[in-house]
């Protein structure tokens, strides 16, 4: 097997097949994967979920394959590249998503040599994926770029300064995304996403401003023959004299309108990372009774977390403790429901 397609078909023919409910890591995935993609209403019927949840492990395990592989840069033809150098015309934010191929990115622009520096959250930096990443691509000879951290109180200076000397700004438009407490929402931009709402920081359309520089956005998505494709948005510009609340909001909403187009194609729909992860927006009372019948025993998904089980409801993306019992009826119960 000599090309990149060719080395992947024994992970597309395991992943095919593979055993999803006896573990509970997978459940758990398969319970967020499940709830959210019906909370927000995306349009996918609940027996279509395994199918697609089986996609969304094996691009998953391709994102993986892709960082020991320099042969999946070489996937892109060379015209593609060339365009996205001339794209990246000055220094400015490249804005991508956790969707297909994302990893690439950043591997592209340590190949071509052009100064960039990463944004990510301290959580991600303690992941051993993360530093597996960074290891591997160190291994293959690429220069790692200098690491800032989200959280930091002046990261909005250092990144000013970054783009100042020529660096771009590698940052992911929806790593901060999540529900969060009403004690949050003051500092937060409400973007409408599919049929609910995600709170965003502003940090990415004030970094644009304060810096007068371009947004670069970028999704890397998969075709249904697992070949990355690379699409490249028009750059989006903050102007300086735009400095209402508002107008920020707008630009995050733009960026994330980008995000849900991409997802509304059938064929990416299950390409966003955070479909599989994710924490309830809340926990019912010990007390509450939730009928669970026949007809909605779709809406429900049971999961197990530091010990305890749960079970998560896709009409609220809030959970309810189960007793373990009742965790492995239900996890039966998928097996009837979606096998």
């Amino acid at each position: 097997m000599n090309t990149y397609l060719e080395k992947i078909q024994p992970l597309v023919a395991k992943y095919a097949n593979e055993e999803l409910f006896n573990n509970d890591a997978i459940i758990r995935s398969f319970a967020f994967f499940g709830a959210q993609l019906q909370a927000f209403e995306t349009g996918v019927e609940p027996k279509k979920l395994l199918q697609l949840f089986r996609c969304a492990r094996l691009h998953q395990a391709l994102n993986l394959f892709d960082q020991d592989k320099r042969e999946a840069l070489a996937l892109f033809d060379q015209p593609a590249w060339h365009k996205l150098r001339k794209y990246l015309a000055k220094p400015g934010i490249v804005a991508t998503y956790h969707v297909g191929s994302y990893r690439l990115i950043g591997r592209w622009l340590m190949q071509q040599k052009l100064p960039f520096v990463l944004l990510v959250a301290t959580r991600v930096t303690k992941q051993t994926a993360f530093s597996t990443y960074l290891q591997r691509n160190k291994r293959q000879g690429f220069q790692l770029p200098p690491i800032l951290l989200a959280e930091d109180p002046h990261v909005i200076r250092k990144m000013c300064n970054y783009i100042k000397q020529g660096f771009y700004i590698l940052t992911y438009v929806d790593g901060g995304r999540g529900c969060f407490t009403d004690i949050d929402l003051d500092r937060l931009a409400p973007v409408p996403f599919f049929s609910g709402k995600l709170y965003i920081h502003r940090g990415i359309p004030l970094l644009a401003r304060l810096a007068e520089c371009p947004i670069y956005p970028i999704v890397v998505p998969r075709t249904t023959a697992h070949v990355p494709k690379l699409i490249a948005h028009d750059p989006i510009y903050v102007a300086w004299d735009e400095n209402t609340l508002d107008h920020l909001n707008a630009v995050l909403c733009k960026l994330f309108g980008i995000l849900q187009d991409t997802l509304t194609q059938s064929v990416y729909l299950h390409q966003w990372e955070h479909w599989l992860s994710g924490q309830p927006t809340g926990r019912y009372r010990r007390n509450k009774k939730l009928r669970i019948e026949e007809g909605n025993a779709y809406r429900y998904f049971p999961y197990r977390s530091t010990k305890q089980c749960y079970m998560l409801c896709a009409d609220t993306l809030m959970s309810y403790r189960i007793s373990e019992d009742l965790y492995r009826d239900f996890v039966n119960l998928l097996k009837y429901l979606y096998i």
